[in-house]
This record gives C-alpha cells, sequence and structure tokens, in this order.
C-alpha cells in the first residue's frame, strides 16, 4: 500500500469540527478530541446517551435532524459518521468541494485525516500517535495500549 497520508499534529482549540452522525462512533472520536477543547457540533437524527450529556453538560452541541450540504458551510472540520455509507460520500464529496477536510468513519479512501490511536502524556509534553492510515483502527489501537503500558513501567528512556 502507498503511504499517502502525513502525521501532523494539529492545533484544534476553539476550531469548529461537525459530526454528521450520533452514534458510538461518534461518541469515541470526540472522546478523543475533548481534552483539545474544540467547538463540536453534532447533527443526527439520533443522538447517543453519552453524547446528549456532553450536550446537557454544555460540552458539545447537539442538533437532532438530518443534517444537510449547508451545514458544512459552518465547520473547520467534518466528520461523518453515519451508518449511510451513500450519504457519507455525498456529504463527503460536498466537503471536497468546500475545502473543508473530511474524515469518513466507514471508508478511509474517502477521507483527507485520520484520527491516529493517541498517548499523550501531559507531564513529559509526550504524544505519541499510531496509524494504519485507516486499514486498522484496531491494531493501532492495541499498539498504542502496549506503547502506553511501555512508558507507564519505564519500559523506554
Amino acid at each position: 500500500m502507498k503511504l499517502v497520508y502525513y502525521p501532523f499534529l494539529i492545533h484544534i482549540s476553539g476550531k469548529r469540527l461537525l459530526f454528521v452522525g450520533g452514534g458510538k462512533v461518534a461518541a469515541r472520536k470526540i472522546g478523543a478530541l475533548l481534552p483539545m477543547e474544540p467547538a463540536i457540533r453534532v447533527i443526527a437524527p439520533r443522538i447517543d446517551d453519552e453524547l446528549r450529556a456532553l450536550a446537557a453538560a454544555g460540552t458539545i452541541e447537539t442538533i437532532e435532524r438530518e443534517a444537510r450540504e449547508d451545514d458544512l458551510n459552518h465547520c473547520d472540520y467534518a466528520f461523518l459518521c453515519t451508518d449511510k455509507r451513500e450519504r457519507n460520500a455525498a456529504l463527503a464529496a460536498w466537503a471536497k468541494e468546500l475545502r473543508v477536510p473530511v474524515n469518513v468513519a466507514d471508508d478511509p479512501w474517502l477521507c483527507d485525516f485520520h484520527l491516529p490511536a493517541v498517548h499523550m502524556d501531559e507531564d513529559a509534553g509526550l504524544v505519541i500517535s499510531v496509524s494504519t492510515q485507516g486499514k486498522s483502527p484496531s491494531l493501532a489501537r492495541r499498539l498504542r495500549d502496549r506503547i502506553g503500558e511501555l512508558l507507564d513501567k519505564g519500559g523506554l528512556p
């Protein structure tokens, strides 16, 4: 497989992140991004309880309806997390026309970026990320966890 993604560390504090889809996949991705304090909006006809709780606390915004193309006009990054492949692809095409970077949960080839599995140690200022370019997120998470265990045990300098 040809490597086409370059790993960046991007300052997302205050950036407007749009999540289309309000289920477990969106909740997992949002949970990983929340520590960086972006402005998160979730648009979906059904919102997961975990996301409802975050909205009730004022941490994210939720809108319960189907997403529209014009929703992409108001974000810096788009995350398409619905269970409708055709809808994700159509919204991804629209995002690309608007030059909004997009992450499509069910199709790595439509993604402009991927979320790697990340281990952070704020005290050390350490950020380690593992990516398979969307090919195997579970493998990336397992490797991240092993690296984290080694660091926690003092196994690396």
